[in-house]
């Protein structure tokens, strides 16, 4: 329908185009016929007129030479010479009339001769004249020369006229006959135009009622587009071949913030404006890419739309060509969708997914630190049930045995009270026996519990308590836990020797507690995780020591549970660490109650000037290294066993080490203890040992890299070297023997185990 709607117009535009072609044919040949018949009269009558002014010329010479010779009168001389410069011009300018008509050049070409002859015969006579006689001229001019050939000259141009009027009534002849026909074809063309413009006519007003039929249909079928482009949820932009919109419907206006009218013909890429989701970088627009392709773009779904108001919408987005029936392309259209509620909902459901993995690996971490926590009290309470039965006759070393093993049982409260005091947390059951409480006396208390780990490590710890009591309304037991935790964490994480700060003062109505210490700092990123359950910033860190990764999430419950805050700041790794309680002070307690809780505190009493200063120093660095001789015989019984060994025990946990160290001499062996691996490095550059056992996770380095150390040690024997550690999977198996170690003892260890490290010894020997 179309494609007829289209050659019906066509074939009525090419016969009226036909039709004013040839009615202008005629027009323009009637009008050359009338002006070719003009321009050759006119012409005919010019050569006619040129060939008279010749033969006027030629007499004028004629007369002006006789009537010199007659009269002798100059003046006719010059008429003479002015005459025939005339007849000679006119020749020249008829030559050029009669250049298209090959009769009238010949002429032309005979008459210069005979006006030549005619000249020359005038001149004679003038020469005669001039140089000889009058009667010698007229002899000349009675010889009848000069008259032959003003003859010959008239004949010619008589000859020459006749030939034009011919010419010119043939013309004339034929110029009739072609107007004749010009004027029969105007006629007949005149019907015909008729005709043509008649059938046209009934053509273009049927094909215009088609058109209007046509177009009432396409209006009545864009409704019905745009209702559903209306309608549909997705956002549709259709633009020309020129990138430029054409249409946007309602969804697309809602996303983009353009309304259609001021978006219709503005570039498609300040309409839909993209970025890459993860880079923010502007990306290709589909739509212009699918008019550079000429192809369909696929879905992109990692899209943001810049709004026109500048809001980011998460969008899906997709285009392809619009092509008409003929398959050439009319323009884009480009349709995409919000995603940003999918977005959320994918987001959300990686986020979930990412902490169950998290969890997943943090209870498989906590189970495997919790092993390890229960295996390093249990080790010394294990060892001490096999030492007592060899100390059976040593009052003082059974009494040695039984407070290690009490000390330990006492640890192993401490880590079960922590679980049992994270469950009640996530019960929201922990309790607080609130009082007046003074922090100076916390921090006393704290400091306490705490000077054993700090003196191991010799720390300088310094303390500068508020010159005024304060007092907080409080759990003074659980605040006294938190400072310790911190307090430990502080010993932990700083190497050998640092420094650290615990003060308190008075901030507005507000107790602040500040613990700092130079340890090795928390990394920026990992501030935020510090106070989250079971983690452990960094694990594989010697310095950690194990935990169960719980004190600082109890901390800050116990915190918040009075009231109060814990933050963390760090400079980054080995800047150091600062954490700040702050408490909101309450009413102090009468003087007979603070009496009676041993509270009273004279103003400059625990000020910073008298803080109390707990340092380490040389006198403490004796207490890493111990040796332990061989058990006498009259000591007591002996384990049997392979014994005579040297064996250097390198463990951070002194009560572990101490148990097995005694079980080891029981067994007749020289035994010398480390508690760190400077110590161990500096024992091992003393003496030569058989036999090393080595604990892994260590303040100042780790087991693994003591094991290297000590295998790249020059001028000493490879001594056998054991893996003495809480943590028992067989991955930690694996990484010991991968380190150098020899073999690998989980804690608790007894007799036959070490009886299996010093077998290792014997072999080698042997060996």
């Amino acid at each position: 329908m179309i494609g007829t709607w289209k050659r019906k117009p066509a074939i009525a535009a090419a016969m009226i185009f036909v039709l004013i072609l040839a009615t202008t044919g005629v027009f323009i040949r009637s009008i050359q016929i009338v002006r070719d018949d003009a321009g050759w009269v006119s012409r005919t009558n010019e050569v006619v007129g040129e060939l008279n002014s010749v033969v006027a010329a030629v007499r004028e010479m004629e007369a002006g030479a006789l009537g010199h010779v007659i009269t002798e009168d100059v003046d006719l001389l010059k008429t003479f010479q002015t005459a025939e410069d005339r007849a000679r011009k006119t020749v020249d300018h008829l030559d050029r009339l009669v250049a298209e008509d090959p009769r009238q050049r010949a002429g032309v070409a005979r008459l210069r001769p005979m006006l030549d002859e005619k000249i020359g015969a005038l001149r004679e006579i003038i020469d005669a004249m001039e140089t000889e006689s009058v009667e010698k001229a007229r002899a000349i001019l009675a010889s009848g020369r000069s008259s032959r050939a003003m003859e010959q000259v008239v004949d010619e141009i008589d000859s020459m006229r006749s030939e034009e009027r011919r010419l010119l009534n043939e013309r004339r002849t034929e110029a009739a006959t072609n107007y004749g026909i010009a004027l029969a074809a105007a006629l007949i063309s005149g019907v015909i135009g008729s005709a043509v413009l008649l059938v046209s006519g009934r053509m273009i007003n049927t094909e215009f009622e088609a058109r209007i039929r046509s177009e009432t249909a396409c209006d009545e079928q864009r409704q019905q587009l745009a209702f559903t482009l209306a309608s549909i949820g997705d956002a549709v932009i259709c633009s020309d071949t020129s990138g430029n919109v054409t249409l946007l419907n309602r969804a697309a206006e809602t996303l983009t913030g353009w309304a259609s009218n001021d978006a219709v013909k503005r570039p498609v890429a300040e309409v839909f404006k993209i970025v890459d989701e993860a880079t923010r970088a502007p990306i290709v627009n589909p739509a212009l890419k699918a008019l550079k392709e000429n192809v369909a773009i696929g879905t992109s779904n990692h899209t943001i739309l810049i709004t026109k108001d500048g809001r980011d919408v998460a969008i899906e987005d997709g285009a392809a060509p619009i092509r008409a029936l003929d398959g050439e392309m009319t323009g884009v259209v480009l349709v995409f969708r919000d995603v940003t509620q999918r977005r959320t909902i994918e987001r959300l459901e990686e986020e979930q997914r990412t902490a169950l993995i998290e969890n997943e690996k943090r209870k498989d971490a906590f189970l495997a630190t919790l092993a390890h926590e229960l295996r390093n009290p249990l080790a010394p309470i294990a060892n001490g049930l096999e030492l007592i039965s060899l100390q059976m006759h040593d009052p003082e070393a059974l009494r040695r045995t039984r407070d290690v093993m009490a000390r330990q049982v006492r640890h192993m409260i401490r880590l079960i009270d922590d679980l049992l005091d994270v469950s009640r947390i996530n019960r929201g059951s922990l309790m607080l026996r609130t009082d007046p409480a003074e922090i100076g006396d916390v921090v006393r208390s704290a400091v306490d519990m705490s000077r054993p780990l700090i003196e191991s490590a010799r720390h300088q710890l310094s303390v500068g308590l508020s010159p005024q009591p304060l007092w907080v309304h409080g759990d003074p037991m659980r605040l006294a836990q938190v400072v310790t935790n911190l307090l430990n964490n502080a010993a932990k994480f700083t190497p050998p020797g640092g420094t650290i700060g615990l003060s308190t003062r008075q901030e507005d109505s507000t107790a602040v507690i500040r613990i700092r210490d130079t340890g090795i700092g928390i990394p920026p990123d990992d501030l935020k995780r510090v106070f989250d359950m079971f983690v452990q910033l960094d694990p594989a860190n010697p310095r950690s020591q194990g935990g169960l990764g719980l004190g600082l999430n109890l901390a800050k419950h116990i915190i918040e549970k009075h009231g109060g805050t814990i933050a963390v700041t760090s400079e980054g790794k080995g800047r150091g660490t600062e954490f700040t309680i702050r408490l909101p002070l309450g009413p102090a307690p009468n003087p007979q109650q603070a009496e009676s809780r041993g509270a009273a505190i004279t103003p400059g009493q625990n000020g910073p000037s008298a803080g109390p200063r707990l340092t380490g120093g040389a006198a403490l660095a004796a207490s890493h290294t111990t040796s332990i001789a061989s058990a006498s015989p009259d000591g007591g019984s002996s384990a049997d066993g392979p014994g005579g060994y040297r064996i250097l025990l390198v463990d951070d946990m002194r009560a572990a080490a101490e148990i097995v160290a005694r079980l080891l001499a029981r067994m007749g062996n020289e035994v010398r203890v480390a508690n760190d691996g400077a110590s161990a490095l500096a024992a091992f550059e003393e003496q030569q040992f058989d036999l090393v056992f080595s604990d892994i996770a260590m303040p100042d380095m780790s087991g693994y890299e003591l094991a290297g150390k000590l295998r790249e040690m020059p001028g000493r024997e490879r001594p056998v070297l054991v893996a003495l550690t809480g943590y028992g999977a067989e991955s930690d198996s694996r990484r010991a023997l991968d380190a150098g170690f020899d073999h690998h003892l989980v804690k608790p260890v007894g007799v036959e185990n070490l009886k299996q490290a010093l077998a290792l010894v014997e072999r080698r020997k042997r060996k």
